[in-house]
């Protein structure tokens, strides 16, 4: 098992406080759109702090002994109520200028992609009864994205890496065709709870009036998409039984950038995510552009192949057709 070196940092730190504090501070000055905060710190300010020599000379890793739910239990739910009063100031905005319902759904679904879903994946791993993990499934009910929590911690930390789990992306497969294909697949998991969620979309209408209504169903709609347009990096092309001639298995890339994980719970050592208990002999691969970047790179699937393919060994490719080799 791999151990990190005598420079290496431990997460959590507290970083991650200055996303709410970003926000408290936008809703004081009276931003028009508040849900922007995280968007440019995610996509713009980490990534280039993140190419500072001093910050690439440190390797970040997660420390499992610290990390659920002794630690981060109560900044969690700090987040998870940050996102909660956020999106119910986006809907007090929407309902006074509904002409821009539009724009708040565009910039919610971004925003989904860069903190939300961070906040609400590190809520649902908590004990069930915890308040940080009670308001996720309350925020994702409202949001119609319930199946997420089933789909997640009993198919995809199971199967990842392998054909069976949705959220693997096969080698050679495109963004959108890997959110067509895996998507459905989460809805399926919340088929019942879609009741609670159409009433609570129409009762928004009734209320704050249908630009209200029409934002938090575009907004849940595209964030699904941007969010598993996310999801589609961590294990692309991997395939954790197919051993390369070095005798090394892979199952998930990682960005071990000191800001994106410091901030953002995390998010780029998806390897430890998945360590215990299922792959602790197992190896990752480094990405070549901070993890934001990889992101948006994943949009354009051309450059995207070009770029990914070649850095996966030809035995630990994850084929459409089950075979292992290139």
């Amino acid at each position: 098992m791999r151990k990190p070196d005598t420079t290496a940092w431990t997460w959590p730190y507290h970083l991650d406080l200055v996303i709410p504090v970003f926000v408290a501070i936008s809703v004081l000055l009276h931003a028009p759109y508040p849900l922007l905060a995280p968007i440019p710190l995610f996509f713009i300010v980490v990534p280039l702090l993140d190419r500072l020599p001093a910050c690439r000379r440190i390797k970040v890793y997660e420390r499992r002994t610290d990390h659920r739910p002794t630690v981060t239990g109560g900044k969690i739910f700090l987040h998870t109520a940050t996102v909660a009063a956020t999106m119910g100031l986006s809907l007090f905005d929407v309902s006074r200028k509904p002409d821009r319902w539009w724009i708040y759904a565009i910039i919610g679904a971004f925003w989904w992609m860069a903190y939300c879903m961070g906040v609400i994946h590190e809520a649902i791993h908590l004990r069930r009864r915890t308040p940080a993990h009670l308001l996720a499934r309350v925020i994702l009910t409202s949001f119609g994205h319930q199946g997420f929590i089933v789909q997640h911690r009993t198919v995809h930390h199971k199967a990842f890496g392998l054909r069976t789990d949705p959220d693997t992306a096969f080698f050679n497969e495109g963004a959108y065709e890997f959110v067509r294909r895996s998507l459905p697949h989460r809805f399926r998991f919340a088929s019942r709870s879609y009741v609670i969620t159409t009433a609570f979309v129409a009762s928004l209408g009734l209320l704050l009036g249908w630009p209200a209504a029409c934002f938090w169903v575009a907004q849940s709609a595209l964030g699904a998409i941007v969010f598993q347009v996310a999801v589609y990096h961590q294990h692309y092309g991997l395939n954790r039984e197919g051993a390369t001639p070095e005798g090394l298995r892979y199952h998930s890339w990682v960005d071990h950038g000191f800001f994106v994980n410091h901030i953002f719970f995390g998010v780029g050592l998806h390897d430890e995510h998945h360590r215990r208990p299922y792959v602790s002999d197992h190896a990752p691969l480094t990405l070549p552009l901070p993890l934001p970047w990889t992101v948006l790179l994943s949009f354009v699937p051309p450059i995207w192949f070009w770029v990914m393919n070649g850095r996966i060994p030809p035995a630990a490719r994850l084929h459409a057709a089950g075979r292992f080799a290139g």
